[in-house]
């Protein structure tokens, strides 16, 4: 996710963009009176209102609803058993598709089974598979810290310091849904906690044995690692 966009990420700060997106009631609005700062396409830099504007430009696209494309598209095609739920800004609104998809812990499960199966669903491919490869590739840009960016694809976190590549989902309080194709592992976590990425300087990585032993863990959390190797523990 590249932006250029003025957006404000912290929830702590109530006058934050992100603190607006969750507790408004105009999700457009806030959008749309973004202003770009930067030249979009260079650097990775997550951000909640990239993927909110998306969602406004599939539902303009396609003409329905985002969670109406959403059951069309994926949730009625991977088997699901339950109906998942998508905040609102208000009733009747704009869903939050930067956030808030509630479902069973089951219901996830298959969506990282659809991963696992690169997009396909028992012979169905639900994503196209040469946008499906695009998903899980790193994009071309650079990290704030200067760095090659390994670890996001298109709307798609990816981890390349396991022995085989990682594709995954992480949620703003530790939940994650994680996808190891190569040793046909699916990993669901739900959580309220999730601990901080690793922390580099510009400085430290300049050195190139501190880059070499620490660029997979750029923009990553140590929990998700810890959730990752317990997963493959068990599995092995």
């Amino acid at each position: 996710m590249s932006s250029g966009l003025s957006w404000t990420e912290s929830t702590k700060n109530p006058l934050s963009n992100n603190a607006e997106s969750y507790y408004g009631n105009n999700l457009y609005h806030l959008v749309t009176q973004q202003t770009v700062i930067s030249e979009p396409g260079k650097i990775f830099n997550y951000q909640s209102g990239n993927t909110q504007l998306l969602g406004f430009i599939v539902e303009k696209t396609t003409g329905i609803d985002l969670s109406e494309y959403a059951h069309r598209k994926i949730w009625s095609k991977i088997g699901t058993e339950h109906e998942a739920y998508w905040s609102l800004d208000e009733k009747e609104g704009d869903e939050k598709s930067f956030c808030c998809w509630y479902a069973t812990p089951r219901d996830y499960s298959r969506l990282g089974l659809l991963f696992l199966h690169r997009g396909n669903w028992k012979g169905e491919q639900i994503i196209p598979s040469k946008y499906f490869e695009q998903m899980v590739t790193p994009a071309k840009l650079k990290t704030k810290v200067g760095t090659p960016n390994y670890c996001y694809g298109f709307q798609t976190w990816i981890y390349l310091g396991s022995k085989n590549k990682v594709n995954y989902y992480r949620g703003a309080s530790g939940q994650y849904i994680i996808s190891v194709p190569e040793e046909n592992l699916v990993i669901v976590r739900l959580g309220e906690k999730r601990n901080p990425n690793f922390a580099f300087t510009a400085d430290e990585l300049k050195d190139k044995q501190t880059f070499e032993e620490n660029k997979y863990k750029i923009e990553q959390s140590p929990d998700f690692i810890r959730y990752l190797e317990l997963g493959q523990n068990i599995v092995n």
